[in-house]
């Protein structure tokens, strides 16, 4: 399975790479939606996991909208570290 995990914050980043890396998963990361376009336009994922807001003004449903337009049958998963999505 290729998993993409796109996160602005390396940390957090880095908390959900790791583990999918430790349980064999091929995993790409992007710390941004620019490089996760790119990422995308490149190779086809079966799980993406994005943060819902970044601060390059592109957020996780741009890069859900990508993925689902390169490749519907990619899982896209958001997170945020946000209480709630008006935050």
């Amino acid at each position: 399975m290729k998993i993409l995990v796109v996160d602005d914050n390396r940390i957090n980043r880095k908390a959900v790479a790791i583990p999918l890396i430790k349980s064999d998963y091929k995993v790409k990361e992007a710390a941004s939606a620019k490089e996760a376009f790119e990422s995308i336009n490149r190779e086809d994922f079966d799980l993406i996991i994005t943060d819902l807001k970044m601060p390059s003004g592109k957020e996780g449903i741009e890069v859900l909208k990508k993925a689902r337009e390169k490749n519907p049958s990619s899982i896209v998963m958001i997170i945020s570290a946000f209480g709630s999505i008006e935050d």
